[in-house]
C-alpha cells in the first residue's frame, strides 16, 4: 500500500474523547490538505452540518487532498508502509471546533498544530506558497502552467482564506481560546480574566460582596465595532440578563 498520509479521526465531547477511525490517501500532503481541511470546515458551517466522522468522510470523499479511505485495523502493519504525514484530526461534538495535529514520517511527535482559529490563516499560507511553485513552474516551461495549477487562482484562494480568518465569529472564537486567567497575589488582590485586551474582575469586597469590574480600556480594536466605538456586552445573571450594552 502506498501510503503518503494517514488520518486519524476522532470526536471530542467535553472531556472525552471517543469513535476514532483512520483513513489514508496516497497523496494528501499538508499544503494541500490544510486548504481542504478548511474547505471542509466552511462547507460543514454554511450548510449546519455537525463536525463528525460522517460529515468528514461525505466531503473527503473523492477528495484527493483529505485520507479518506478507510484503514482495516489500528495500525499500519508493514515498516514500508509508514506515511510520510500523520495526522490527528479532533472534531468537537457540541461546538463548530476542530483541531489538527501534524506529523512527520514516523516520529508521532506533532511538527505543527492547528485549530479553527487559526486554520483560515494556515490555509492562505499554503496557497501563497502553491500560487509561488506553480508561477516558478511557468516561468521555467515557457509559460506553459500544469492542469489546475494557475498561480492567480490560488492567490485568489488565499485571499477568499484570509477574508474567512477576519470574520468576527473566527476573531471571537480565538480571543476566547487565548483568554488568560490573572491570579490574585499578596499585593494585587483581585483576580481577573484578560480577553481581548478586556481586564474582568470578579472577587469578594471585605464586606462580603461579590463584586464584578469591567476594564476595557485595552479592549482590542475589532471588539469596538459599534459606530460609537463601544464595546457590545451582555451581562446575565442566573440566565437573566440585566444589562446589555449597544451591539
Amino acid at each position: 500500500m502506498d501510503t503518503t498520509a494517514l488520518i486519524t479521526v476522532d470526536i471530542q465531547d467535553g472531556t472525552r474523547v471517543a469513535a476514532t477511525r483512520r483513513f489514508w490517501s496516497a497523496s494528501a500532503e499538508p499544503l494541500f490538505t490544510i486548504p481542504a481541511l478548511a474547505d471542509y470546515y466552511t462547507w460543514a458551517a454554511g450548510n449546519n452540518l455537525p463536525l463528525n466522522l460522517a460529515t468528514y468522510w461525505q466531503y473527503a470523499a473523492g477528495k484527493a487532498s483529505l485520507p479518506a479511505v478507510e484503514l482495516p485495523g489500528n495500525e499500519l502493519t508493514a515498516a514500508a508502509d509508514t506515511p510520510r504525514f500523520r495526522y490527528h484530526l479532533t472534531l468537537a461534538a457540541n461546538s463548530p471546533a476542530l483541531r489538527l495535529s501534524i506529523s512527520v514520517g514516523a516520529d508521532p511527535s506533532p511538527v505543527h498544530t492547528l485549530t479553527h482559529t487559526d486554520l483560515y490563516s494556515a490555509a492562505a499560507q499554503c496557497c501563497d506558497q502553491i500560487a509561488k511553485r506553480v508561477q516558478h513552474f511557468a516561468d521555467t516551461h515557457h509559460d506553459v502552467a500544469l492542469p489546475g495549477a494557475d498561480p492567480e487562482e490560488w492567490a485568489m484562494r488565499a485571499g477568499q482564506y484570509r477574508l474567512r480568518q477576519r470574520c468576527t465569529a473566527i476573531t471571537a472564537a480565538a480571543a476566547n481560546l487565548h483568554a488568560a486567567f490573572l491570579p490574585p497575589t499578596f499585593d494585587v488582590a483581585y483576580p481577573a480574566m484578560r480577553i481581548a485586551g478586556v481586564l474582568v474582575f470578579g472577587y469578594i469586597d471585605p464586606d462580603g460582596t461579590l463584586r464584578i469590574s469591567v476594564d476595557l480600556d485595552e479592549a482590542e480594536p475589532w471588539l469596538a465595532h459599534h459606530p460609537r466605538g463601544t464595546v457590545p456586552m451582555q451581562i446575565s445573571i442566573g440566565g437573566n440578563d440585566i444589562y446589555t450594552a449597544p451591539c
